[in-house]
């Protein structure tokens, strides 16, 4: 018989029938930004919605100053916002 409260297990997995216990953490959020790679130019490279249909997706970015256009390797947008969890001072 299963313990009532994780339920019953579907193909490896299961509805967890209790409150959850969750904790807070704090995180501080950084955009990170494409810089042009072409010399001279001080644009930022921009995803301009199109993308090559592969695994990952390569996701176009346009220049904002030349108009250069690329895709970055791995599936990669910008701009993007990344957390990381602030550090307790020791």
């Amino acid at each position: 018989m299963e313990d009532e409260e994780f339920g019953t297990t579907i193909t490896g997995s299961r509805w967890f029938n209790a409150e959850p216990e969750i904790e807070e953490v704090e995180v501080k959020t950084f955009r990170q930004e494409w810089l042009c790679p072409k010399e001279d130019c001080s644009g930022k490279m921009v995803s301009n919605g199109y993308s090559w249909p592969m695994n990952p997706p390569g996701y176009h970015h346009t220049c904002t100053e030349c108009q250069f256009t690329a895709a970055p390797r791995d599936g990669q947008r910008f701009p993007c916002e990344v957390t990381y969890p602030v550090k307790e001072e020791e």
